[in-house]
């Protein structure tokens, strides 16, 4: 079953769409924006519409497999992407369902029926039905806010996106160095994250029975700089002075505790 979290899922419209939207609410500035899901495969659906029904849990959707946008690829569900804070801020879903209206799309919170403030979506005049009858988006639609840019306007660069691989969240977690590896999924802006992680994992230079005591950042730094992890610390002291990723000097933290180096 799929459940993704992957932008490039989507239909291109609505992935340039998600791209914007980014960009429009880091600049009113909500920069921890996350995604929960892009395509769903229809199984994944029935077994989210059961929650609450046949299967433990609140209700979370009224769509059964086949019945949800997601399944056709137009839509993204959205978090703030701060630990203990995803969904309880109001004036973030907010501001995001008023940049996602005026792009031209849909957003869940403006639902009578089933209100999902995490929604939003971009059909092109496509009912669900079209969509089941078989009818597509065509590959090169545009959503409104695009037909509204002026030729001459270039488009703004959209931030490079560096995501955490399934094998070193896996082994961060198991070595109990991550409490929530749904949290840092989400975290795609850090450039050699993901390289760090791999570093430490490769090399086997962690163990889970090793806990060091260590619990400064500039010492941990001191000790992957010695293990060869890392080669610049300035770069990760401004990674984590920018405040663009909570929680990523407790991650580097929890790495070097873990590391034989300073055992």
């Amino acid at each position: 079953m799929t459940n993704s979290r992957d932008i490039q899922e989507l239909h291109p419209a609505v992935r340039r769409g998600f791209e914007e939207f980014n960009r429009l609410m880091r600049s009113e500035g909500f920069s921890a924006v996350g995604v929960s899901s892009t395509y769903r495969c229809s199984a994944y659906q029935d077994q989210l519409f059961a929650q609450g029904r046949t299967r433990p849990g609140n209700i979370v959707t009224n769509a059964r497999g086949g019945e949800s946008i997601h399944n056709f690829r137009l839509a993204f569900d959205f978090f703030q992407n701060i630990r203990g804070q995803e969904w309880n801020n109001a004036a973030f879903f907010a501001e995001g369902g008023r940049i996602w209206r005026g792009m031209g799309g849909v957003w869940g919170g403006d639902w009578a029926s089933f209100r999902d403030r995490t929604h939003c979506e971009f059909t092109g005049g496509l009912s669900l039905r079209d969509l089941q009858g078989g009818r597509r988006l065509a590959q090169d639609a545009t959503m409104p806010w695009e037909a509204a840019r002026p030729k001459s306007e270039p488009t703004p660069p959209v931030p490079a996106l560096f995501p955490l691989s399934q094998e070193n969240l896996a082994a961060m977690s198991a070595l109990g160095v991550m409490n929530s590896p749904e949290y840092w999924r989400n975290v795609t802006s850090v450039r050699y994250l993901d390289n760090l992680l791999d570093n430490v994992r490769r090399r086997n230079l962690m163990d889970s029975a090793v806990d060091n005591g260590n619990g400064s950042f500039d010492t941990a730094l001191e000790i992957l700089q010695a293990a060869g992890v890392i080669t610049d610390p300035a770069y990760w002291r401004n990674a984590v002075s920018s405040g663009e990723v909570p929680h990523l000097d407790t991650l580097i933290i929890n790495i070097s505790k873990r590391s034989r180096i300073g055992s």
